[in-house]
């Protein structure tokens, strides 16, 4: 069953939300990736913002690109990684290969949270309409959108220091 455990993938990426400074793990970046999305979710689902089956086939569409445009991503990640690593030892930036992991893991823990979206969606769509369930797959559904998106920012700003330091 270990094959299929996304555990490690799921530690990997929280282990990037680190304060530098400290080498703790930085209450800002786990309130912004995890809480905030936790309590925007909240609050849609407080005023009554429920997810239908419009939304449901556009978001299936968006998250099924995102996962493909993300394992491009992690292919091109893997790529710099290797070139970086066949310099020569005076040459390899060490910050650069830790940034390139970091941002691998991240890439990974997003194309989960894809797979994870698409999954609810599909449930979503077979589902009798019953209330609390798909308020709940609503809750769900919106929680994991938004941590997509903080993550996908998180993943943009590392590249492009990536791609600063070409």
């Amino acid at each position: 069953m270990s094959k299929f455990s996304v555990v490690s993938i799921i530690r990997n990426h929280i282990q990037t939300l680190v304060d530098y400074n400290t080498s703790k793990l930085s209450k800002y970046d786990v309130t912004a990736s995890f809480v905030l999305p936790l309590v925007i979710s909240l609050l849609f689902l407080c005023f009554g913002r429920i997810i239908n089956a419009l939304i449901v086939g556009r978001l299936l569409t968006a998250f099924s690109v995102f996962a493909a445009l993300m394992l491009n991503l992690l292919f091109v990640i893997y790529s710099v990684k290797s070139r970086e690593k066949t310099k020569n030892d005076k040459d390899i930036d060490k910050l650069k290969i830790k940034l390139l992991n970091e941002t691998n893991s991240n890439i990974q823990f997003e194309i989960l949270i894809a797979i994870f979206v698409i999954i609810i969606l599909i449930i979503f769509l077979f589902i009798p309409n019953i209330a609390w369930l798909v308020r709940l797959l609503s809750f769900l559904t919106l929680y994991l959108v938004f941590v997509f998106v903080v993550t996908l920012f998180m993943i943009l700003k590392r590249t492009a220091t990536i791609m600063a330091k070409d």
